[in-house]
Parts: C-alpha cells; structure tokens; sequence
C-alpha cells in the first residue's frame, strides 16, 4: 500500500545511500509506532521484505499491473495512433517516450503512456524496432494501426527510410502526421526569428530572469516589489468594483 502511494506521487522508495533514510522505510516506521506486530517484524534480522531487490520487484509488479490494464483497453479499440519522441536524459542517454492514442467506447480519445526506453542510437532503423517490439509486448497486431505521429526531423519523415516510411511499408494504412505541438513549436521560433522586436524581448526577458535568479538578495526584492504591486491591484479593484 505504501509502495503504491509513493509511486502514485512519483517520490523514491529509497535514499541515496543508506536505505534507512527512504521514504518506504521511515513510512513504514512511522506507521510502527501504532502497530506492534509490525514494530517485531521491522527488528528481525532476516525476511524482513524491505530491501532495494524487493522495492524493485513491488514497482516492477505495480508497473506490470498498469500495463495489464492499458494492454486489455487497447486489444478493445479498433484502431490505434502511435506517438514516440526521444530525448538525451542527464545522465547522457537517449530516452525514447512511446504513447499510444485511441477511442474508447464512449468515442472519448485516451492517451496511454506505454513508457520510457533506453537506446544506444536514434536512427530510424532503431526506432522501428523499438516500435514493433512495444506493440508485440502490448499483444497488438499492426493492423490495427491507422497512424503515427512523430517531429518532422528527417529520421522520423524521410520518405525513404524514415521511422514513417518503414513503418507504412508494414501497414501502409499507418498515416504519418507531424505532431501539431512540434510544428507550432516551430512555426512560433521561426516567427520571434524574423521579428526583431519579439527577438530582442525575449533576450531582454531571459536575462532579467538571470540576473533575478542569481542573487537571492534580488530575488527576495522582486518578490516584495511583486507582493505590493498585488496588495495595490486588489486594494485598486476593490475601489472600483466595491462588494455589496
């Protein structure tokens, strides 16, 4: 239950370094205080079930049980869209985001989050694998997919051997389609680009930001001037529109 909580918060089972400074383990001692019989568990010396193999199971068996339900959802839609993106994570490896859309009966669009994978490379080849070995795991034929939707960078949208391309050659009913946010994304750095007033705002603005955030003794200023601007807007608006 605790396993669960934590997870459902997105917050580690675990500290750093010693294992007794987790959040499962001071939970589990919290709750101790009030329940004797689990006080006696905690004090043993063996199976006491707390250690970093058996956390890592309870999550892997908590993911395993989501999935499970997404898995049976899908297998119940008759179409569906995948989304996939990649990004190079702190530690320096690629990360690759797999979702997955569709309909459910009451004709309201789902988005499921199927999860987050490692690779070595991001070539297109790569990436049609990883597709393909989801929608296995997931027990999905690819006849069910009817899109794809990923950026417009030339691995993803070649139309020779494009993540798109390989993929419509399987299931050619596959419709690739630039992810709006991406284009948007695009469009509106492209337009800031030709406009020299937007441009030299938004310079003007990171660099207020950054000279605020440097120096704590300017950022609690900023937050004073911000706090009185916001007592006189509400003391303004109460004048103008007083309460009956």
């Amino acid at each position: 239950m605790y396993s669960v909580f934590l997870c459902r918060q997105g917050l580690a089972l675990r500290g750093d370094d010693d294992d007794q400074d987790g959040n499962l383990k001071q939970i589990v001692c919290m709750k101790a205080y009030s329940d004797t019989l689990l006080k006696d568990w905690l004090v043993k010396n063996y199976n006491v079930y707390t250690s970093a193999e058996i956390q890592n199971e309870i999550i892997q068996t908590i993911s395993l049980q989501v999935l499970r339900k997404i898995m049976a959802e899908l297998q119940s839609s008759p179409f569906l869209t995948i989304m996939i993106d990649e990004t190079t994570d702190s530690s320096n490896i690629e990360q690759v985001t797999c979702v997955v859309r569709h309909i459910i009966e009451e004709l309201e669009v789902h988005e499921e989050f199927l999860g987050v994978y490692a690779v070595d490379f991001t070539d297109a080849t790569i990436l049609v694998s990883l597709i393909k070995d989801v929608i296995i795991q997931m027990n999905l034929p690819m006849a069910k997919l009817r899109g794809q939707c990923y950026n417009g960078a030339s691995v993803m949208s070649g139309i020779r051997s494009g993540v798109a391309k390989q993929i419509a050659d399987t299931e050619p009913r596959a419709i690739y389609t630039h992810c709006c946010v991406h284009a948007l994304n695009l469009a509106v750095g492209d337009t800031v680009k030709q406009s020299k007033i937007m441009r030299n705002a938004l310079e003007t603005t990171y660099e207020i930001i950054k000279l605020i955030k440097y120096s704590p003794m300017r950022e609690a200023m900023f937050k004073n001037i911000k706090a009185n601007l916001f007592d006189a807007l509400t003391v303004g608006i109460r004048k103008l529109c007083p309460t009956r």
